[in-house]
């Protein structure tokens, strides 16, 4: 029989009585892995994301500047270089071309309000 729930409920009672801090602490000196849920604004902070380079600075069209994810591709063994993020919508024309739509037709999209 599984005693998940009981041994969940006497560690939860545990950190219970701890500050995030102290629990920090507790868990450092153990031998195993762990690591706090992050807040997405924290991800853009975190010392691994950092060191691992999974941040590109770039800027947008306007010229302010913001962290991106960069694209999840490499070309023989580096990361792509992202130099700006697109403007919202900025290439809805070329994709739907792409897609084999006509100029009318985009432009019949635009006007319905169902693309930018």
């Amino acid at each position: 029989m599984s005693r998940s729930r009981e041994a969940t409920a006497v560690i939860a009672e545990l950190f219970s009585r701890r500050t995030f801090g102290e629990a920090q602490e507790l868990l450092a000196a153990g031998r195993g892995a762990w690591a706090p849920v992050a807040h997405p604004r924290e991800v853009l902070s975190d010392p691994q994301v950092l060191a691992n380079g999974y941040l590109q600075d770039v800027t947008d069209s306007a010229g302010r500047p913001f962290r991106l994810v960069p694209a999840p591709l490499q070309f023989n063994e580096e990361p792509g270089d992202t130099r700006r993020a697109p403007d919202h919508g900025e290439h809805t024309d070329e994709v739907l071309a792409e897609l084999g739509l006509s100029t009318e037709e985009v432009l019949e999209l635009k006007i319905a309000g169902a693309v930018l």
